[in-house]
């Protein structure tokens, strides 16, 4: 409990993500499982423009219907950017904004 499921492919989520035509990349990515069915889920994601809170809304939709349908995922919060994060890895170590 408390840490990434094995059988949950961080690197293949974050490949699924990207193909979405308004992402720019999502990083720093936290899932863990909570129970024996609950994973919980959060990222940043920089876009690849400055939508609005409505534009951004759709797209929030959209990532929740992959990471849901596609991947099993059932708590789902992301911090949405748009360049102003410098850190764009996967996993982001201790001190790394």
């Amino acid at each position: 409990m408390q840490a990434t499921p094995p059988n949950l492919d961080l690197k293949q989520i974050k490949a699924r993500i990207e193909e979405l035509p308004d992402v720019h990349n999502i990083h720093h990515v936290h899932a863990w499982k909570l129970n024996d069915s609950e994973i919980h889920f959060e990222c940043h994601l920089d876009l690849n423009h400055n939508f609005t809170v409505e534009e951004a809304t759709g797209i929030r939709r959209s990532i929740i219907k992959i990471l849901e349908d596609d991947f099993g995922i059932q708590h789902i919060t992301i911090q949405f950017e748009y360049q102003c994060c410098e850190n764009e890895e996967l996993i982001s170590g201790s001190g790394n904004p």
